[in-house]
């Protein structure tokens, strides 16, 4: 598999509690229609952790489906219990999805030794899928060091790392020190355009949601080598990652994606809608990029 350009971390949307079938195809075609790479989906931006088991499998054997292989379907299959990750990863395989994403398990503060051996543990106990780490320290408290990915990544299986910890000294790291089939994408928008200048390959995106057809375009220009075209791209996104992240994701997506036409601003506890004040912004922001 070919980890390399944008990838959009989907959001799950809701009518009157239940998962909104309908609604979730028709936002994610419109996504596949701005010619990004792949979707990830049941991650922290579709509510993984507000998902019931049984929901999640449904949910990526629909994605899988309807998809159709016109783009690649990324599962998140992360939890903090090893043998939670290990089912759901199994679970996934039999769906024959294109790859998982796992993250560092959250809470209970592993040592790097621990981690090494949780995802080794998901590594033996399936076949062939592909497994991408996913380290967001912001959120899990527990940061896997430059040492551990290296060694994870010596795996024939273990194709990459959604990096979400800013720190491009690390990523220039890890992208030296990794194999060049190994990808580093980003796991922080805001931090995109410079995670490609040090070697990145893409990114697990949660504005692509609102922006995915200028996310695609600052990748393309990156790749075609005009950095002023990216940069210029870039500089039309900032405000709107500052919107995103007036609340804790996928709060503000959700809103923004409400305002755009795509589903309902329905969350699940404990996450509620964006504040009166935060949604104005997000509104004006919407407003300024002409996006409704």
């Amino acid at each position: 598999m070919k980890l390399e350009g944008i990838y959009i971390a989907v959001a799950t949307p809701f009518n009157n509690g239940k998962i909104d079938l309908d609604g979730y195809k028709k936002y994610v075609e419109s996504l596949i229609d701005s010619g990004i790479a792949g979707v990830v989906v049941c991650g922290s931006t579709g509510e993984s952790s507000m998902l019931s088991m049984e929901e999640h499998v449904e949910l990526l054997k629909f994605t899988k489906e309807f998809v159709n292989n016109r783009i690649q379907v990324i599962a998140n299959c992360g939890a903090n219990s090893t043998s939670e990750a290990i089912y759901l990863t199994q679970e996934a395989e039999k769906l024959e999805v294109d790859a998982v994403l796992s993250v560092v398990p959250y809470y209970v503060k592993p040592t790097q030794a621990g981690l090494y051996q949780h995802f080794k543990s998901i590594y033996d106990a399936t076949e062939k899928v592909p497994i991408i780490i996913y380290n967001v320290p912001g959120r899990t408290i527990t940061d896997i060091s430059v040492d551990t990915v290296a060694e994870l990544a010596k795996l024939d299986r273990m194709i990459g790392i959604k990096e979400a910890s800013s720190d491009m000294e690390k990523v220039a790291e890890m992208v030296a020190r990794t194999p060049e089939d190994f990808s580093v994408l980003s796991g922080n928008d805001a931090t995109f355009l410079p995670l490609l200048a040090v070697g990145g390959k893409g990114v697990i995106s949660v504005i692509g949601n609102i922006m995915p057809k200028e996310l695609v375009e600052l990748y393309n220009e990156v790749m075609a080598g005009d950095l002023k075209k990216a940069i210029a791209i870039n500089k039309r996104m900032i405000e709107m990652n500052k919107a995103l992240s007036l609340e804790a994701n996928p709060i503000p997506v959700k809103y923004a994606l409400y305002k755009t036409g795509h589903m309902n601003n329905e969350l699940r506890l404990p996450l509620t809608p964006m504040s009166e004040k935060n949604a104005a912004t997000m509104d004006q922001v919407l407003q300024e990029l002409k996006l409704i």
